[in-house]
């Protein structure tokens, strides 16, 4: 179980390249989201890798934001606290 900041699952796709640690289901990871800023996400999906010219891998990710660290979500959030459970 995790908590939710706005009880939304979000998909994406995560480019992993060579040697990095590549993301596992059921794990807390801070990164940084493009229209979110830096947050904290809580992994529930993890596709099949795809390879990518570059030589990186493209993988499908579902997960949950538990909490933001940095911009402006983080500013409104922190006013009003909007936590949900994740079962």
């Amino acid at each position: 179980m995790s908590f939710s900041v706005d009880g939304i699952e979000y998909k994406g796709y995560s480019v992993i390249k060579y040697g990095w640690e590549f993301p596992k289901l059921y794990h807390n990871y801070q990164v940084e989201l493009p229209k979110k800023g830096k947050c904290n996400i809580w992994i529930t999906y993890v596709g099949t890798p795809e390879w990518r010219s570059d030589y990186s891998v493209e993988v499908k990710t579902r997960f949950y934001i538990t909490e933001f660290l940095d911009g402006q979500d983080a500013l409104e959030f922190k006013k009003v606290p909007k936590l949900h459970l994740v079962k």
